[in-house]
């Protein structure tokens, strides 16, 4: 072997060994502030996902991620339009925020994640003092009751979705409520509604768990399930229907089956919750992963 032949295999091998390992694909997730569904600590764009809360979609986030280690990950925070235009630009994109519509087949995947978590929907938050009045409206507590009811006297936090079909009952029987809305300032509206200045508004029950913690013992708000809070559709996961989104979606459906097989759910229901969900929302998660476990991959 010539001398140019042995220093070129002598190169070939030095840079076989020195050379960098291959970077791993990236799933880019697009994010977005909507508390307590999915907070972004600060307002910042997360760095990681350990950064994330145990919200119904920020804790799952945290959950799948880390089940995902062949990929890097990265956190985008977009609107829902800016979301669509990056997936139409070809880019590697994925999130837990959009549901699914026959519409958004065209350009994105789809994989189930869970059933609705119905403790987790907007509640109507009173004093102790009324919940005679109110359970007598019926169970589950029906919004438009309470709005038909005269005396009751509800303010809101204006300009905020409360979910499409509270939407649309506030837009067609609660334009009172919408013209008297006050601007968000923490928990201002739990503070009135405490001080008796009136007698109920809407909250996300873990946001007002935050509140009587805050306030100690001696605070008598309760929280309703209200029915038309209750969701309709269930949660799933969104890729660009590209190649790269294919893989990416493929990889998460298979993270899901492993765990809908896992045989301690409660371990890793903490781990996405922070706690172990309701009776209700448990027989449903249940029932729903039961069924993932039995069945190959669910990829729209």
């Amino acid at each position: 072997m010539s001398w140019l032949r042995r220093g070129l295999l002598l190169c070939a091998a030095a840079w076989l060994v020195l050379r960098p390992a291959l970077a791993a694909e990236t799933i880019r997730w697009v994010v977005h502030d909507m508390p307590p569904v999915f907070s972004l600590p600060g307002g910042h764009t997360p760095k990681r996902a350990s950064e994330f809360g145990h919200g119904e979609l920020d804790g799952l986030q945290r959950l799948l991620v880390a089940r995902l280690p062949q990929f890097q990950h990265e956190f985008v925070v977009a609107v829902p339009t800016r979301f669509e235009a990056l997936v139409r630009q070809g880019e590697p994109i994925c999130s837990l925020l959009p549901r699914r519509t026959p519409e958004r087949l065209s350009w994105l995947y789809f994989t189930p994640t869970h059933p609705p978590l119905n403790s987790r929907a907007v509640h109507l938050v009173t004093r102790a003092e009324l919940l005679p009045r109110l359970n007598a409206l019926g169970t589950p507590l029906s919004l438009a009751r309470v709005l038909q009811e005269a005396g009751l006297q509800g303010v809101l936090t204006r300009d905020r979705s409360f979910g499409p079909r509270i939407d649309q009952l506030l837009q067609t029987q609660g334009q009172a409520l919408l013209q008297g809305a006050l601007a968000w300032r923490g928990q201002n509206l739990l503070s009135m509604l405490q001080a008796g200045r009136m007698d109920y508004t809407l909250e996300h029950p873990v946001l007002v768990d935050e509140y009587l913690r805050q306030q100690g013992s001696g605070v008598a708000l309760v929280k309703l399930p209200l029915l038309e809070a209750q969701a309709i559709s269930q949660a799933t996961v969104a890729c660009a229907r590209n190649p790269a989104g294919r893989r990416h979606i493929e990889a998460i459906d298979a993270v899901i089956r492993a765990l809908a097989r896992a045989p301690d759910r409660s371990a890793w229901l903490k781990e996405w919750l922070g706690e172990l969900p309701e009776p209700g929302d448990r027989e449903r998660i249940d029932r729903f992963m039961d069924a993932r476990a039995r069945r190959g991959a669910q990829i729209e």
